[in-house]
């Protein structure tokens, strides 16, 4: 059960204790009302002012364990309330949202009480009581609890049992702030924790902008998405409603659409602000706030695994169990994220109290939960289910992992279709499985063809504006892996299939350029389109100069826009930056334009085409060769080729492998590059010469040569 996190056995960070006092009165309990009758509820009303208070003046967000302010935060009132045929309450605490009274009795006497009073029923756990609704469910929010536990005594030199010293045992219930907040609206809790926007503000403009923005990113075009939620708040701004929920709202969309694109980072920031203007219009702990605490999260975890975001993340899912329920699609949504964050976390090495198996168990119970509820092929058991895959091939089960990768195709193809970015996810989680499983590595070829064609139609659709071209930057490294797949994919496939080794090999040949189209490349092939344009007519090289300018210029003020959408007063700075990113469009059309007519080459240079073998050998004279290397995350490929011959060869060395030899090769020659303190010392040790390289021996490419080593 959910409410069964937080019982503080540890002394309180903030604790009040009254004089003893006295309430005749029957103790009841409804779980789901978090109620235990009229004087009791009195007293935590009263409790509750008193906590809040406390809470927020130490600054603390969570309801876990914060170790740097003193552990659990609680507060505490003794009370005696004693009525003949009932256990004796002696205490009443709040720990959060956990509203908990405490008995003098031990637990077996509760449990007894609890029975005849209808809302207990044996269970396996002798520790932990399942209350029980009237309709003979169990509840989601209450809980029967013994408080005995155990100690080393070092004056008598063995464990012994003690009690906490507000009793002996207890009925808790959890009473989030949301549903209090709730209850004092009026609205029923579902209600209340839907956003409503103001008719005034959400007008029907900005109500379909925002349906739009919605749509494509469901349909996964993700630039459309991102001009829809971008017009959204641009809507909003021009009402005036920076200040409003809504623009939190808009400014949560926007993000998420940015997310899409691959502008993570860009998006915490609108999350973050999203986050507090929600806080400041309906409250820090409405539901909407916590969804948006949940897209920080999950986003800050891809960036960057931490405390930091597994705690939040916790959190966002506690919250969201407590009010809903563990079955609610916000609860799932939220363990599925938790367990991502779990295993990350493990894996960064940054926390010494999980595993990996945590992760697991999170994600298989959620699992089950969600194809309860929703059946097998609904997108959010596929999203839990792909997730349980990453997470059981990094503990190296490795058949189940596969087997959950697969489902998961199988379905995102069903709903979405193969090009959906979903389903390309979980197509390139299945080609590194295989290409990391020595057994399957020939089986990764179709995936990768699947994604290094789906690029190709995704380049397509990018035209020479700006935009586009620093969208298109943006997914290069994502491009170079799926291609890279490809290479490795067709080396695997050339053994045992001797008809299809020319055309694999000049498959791998052209994926390994599509590949190498980084940044480096990139400012070649711009350096190139220069002189093209030079070539064709005079100033033609310093116009497209200017463009490139131009289109670096644009991205820099693109990214400061994104930015100021979530700032305080930024009307000014804002109009500037949009006035000059209108001049620097209209300006790019002008230059394209002359560009198109006078030197159409340029284009062709800046958009560069890979060149198949064939074309390759045809450019060559007899004396030259092109040699090719390039390290992947399997291996090493390497091409050699001559107007005459081709040779293909791979070596094991991964691209962290060859990084890490070229920084010891660097720092073993005297060149600037950042050595840890142990890599340092060792390598002093070892002395000169004992890096990888060895200028003796060189790699034969072209054993026709004769060379040997």
């Amino acid at each position: 059960m959910v409410t069964a996190r937080i019982f503080g056995f540890s002394t309180p960070l903030l604790a009040l204790l009254l004089p003893a006092q006295v309430l005749a009165q029957v103790v009841s309990f409804n779980p789901e009302g978090c109620s235990f009758g009229k004087e009791l509820d009195a007293e935590f009303e009263s409790l509750q002012d008193e906590h809040d208070a406390g809470l927020e003046a130490v600054g603390l967000r969570f309801r876990y364990p914060d170790e740097e302010r003193g552990g659990e935060y609680s507060v505490t009132r003794e009370l005696t309330v004693s009525v003949p045929g009932q256990p004796q309450v002696s205490a009443i605490s709040i720990a959060f949202d956990q509203r908990m009274v405490y008995f003098r009795d031990d637990l077996e006497t509760v449990l007894q009480w609890a029975e005849k009073r209808g809302f207990y029923r044996p269970g396996e756990d002798g520790y932990l009581g399942n209350v029980i609704l009237p309709n003979g469910e169990e509840a989601d929010r209450g809980t029967i609890f013994g408080t005995q536990d155990y100690r080393y005594d070092e004056a008598q030199g063995e464990t012994v049992a003690f009690f906490d010293p507000r009793g002996k045992s207890g009925i808790a219930c959890a009473y989030p702030q949301a549903l209090r907040l709730a209850e004092q609206s009026g609205l029923p809790l579902e209600e209340f924790a839907t956003f409503r926007p103001d008719k005034a503000i959400w007008t029907d403009p900005v109500a379909r902008a925002a349906t739009e923005a919605e749509a494509a990113r469901a349909a996964g075009d993700f630039d459309k998405a991102t001009r829809q939620s971008r017009e959204l708040l641009d809507l909003l701004d021009a009402a005036g409603a920076r200040k409003s929920k809504e623009y939190a709202a808009a400014l949560d969309s926007h993000g998420q659409s940015l997310v899409g694109l691959g502008r993570q980072w860009e998006a915490l920031e609108l999350f973050r602000s999203a986050r507090s203007l929600a806080a400041e219009t309906m409250g820090l702990r409405h539901p909407v706030t916590t969804g948006y605490s949940g897209h920080y999260a999950s986003t800050l975890n891809s960036l960057r695994p931490g405390d930091e975001a597994w705690w939040e993340m916790t959190f966002v899912r506690g919250e969201f169990a407590d009010l809903f329920g563990d079955d609610d699609p916000r609860t799932l949504a939220a363990l599925n994220q938790q367990g991502i964050a779990t295993g990350d976390i493990v894996l960064a090495g940054r926390e010494e109290m999980l595993e990996l198996d945590d992760a697991r168990s999170m994600l298989l119970d959620g699992l089950k939960r969600s194809i309860t509820r929703f059946g097998p092929k609904h997108p959010d058991t596929l999203a839990i289910l792909f997730s349980l895959g990453l997470v059981l091939d990094r503990m190296d089960e490795k058949d189940r992992a596969a087997e959950a990768i697969s489902a998961v195709i199988v379905g995102r193809r069903e709903l979405l279709g193969t090009n959906h970015p979903l389903t390309l996810q979980a197509i390139s989680a299945q080609a590194d499985f295989r290409l990391r499983d020595p057994a399957q590595r020939s089986g990764a070829l179709g995936a990768a063809l699947v994604l290094t064609d789906a690029w190709k139609e995704r380049r397509l659709t990018l035209a020479t504006t700006a935009q586009d071209e620093a969208q298109r930057a943006r997914e290069m490294s994502a491009q170079k892996r799926d291609f890279l797949a490809l290479a490795e994919a067709s080396w695997w496939n050339v053994e045992g299939n001797p008809d299809m080794a020319a055309g694999l090999r000049g498959t791998a040949f052209l994926a390994l350029q599509e590949a190498m189209a980084g940044s480096t490349d990139r400012a070649v092939a711009l350096m190139a389109a220069r002189r093209a344009a030079d070539a064709a007519g005079t100033g033609l090289g310093e116009l497209a100069a200017r463009r490139q300018a131009l289109a670096d210029e644009w991205s820099a003020v693109e990214t400061r826009l994104t930015a100021l959408l979530g700032a305080s007063d930024p009307a000014a700075e804002r109009a500037a930056l949009s006035a000059r990113q209108d001049a620097i469009e209209t300006e790019l059309a002008q230059i394209d334009q002359r560009l198109q007519a006078e030197a159409p080459a340029y284009f062709a240079f800046t958009r560069p085409q890979a060149l198949d073998l064939s074309e390759t050998q045809r450019m060559l004279e007899k004396d030259e060769a092109v040699l090719l290397l390039q390290p992947t995350p399997w291996g090493t490929h390497v091409f050699a080729v001559t107007r005459k011959s081709v040779a293909w060869h791979r070596s094991d060395w991964t691209d962290r492998d060859v990084g890490d030899a070229v920084r010891r090769l660097l720092w073993d020659v005297g060149g600037n590059v950042k050595v840890a303190s142990w890599e340092e010392a060792e390598w002093s040790q070892q002395g000169s010469g004992a890096y990888p390289y060895d200028r003796g021996d060189r790699f034969c490419a072209l054993p026709a040569t004769g060379c040997t080593g």
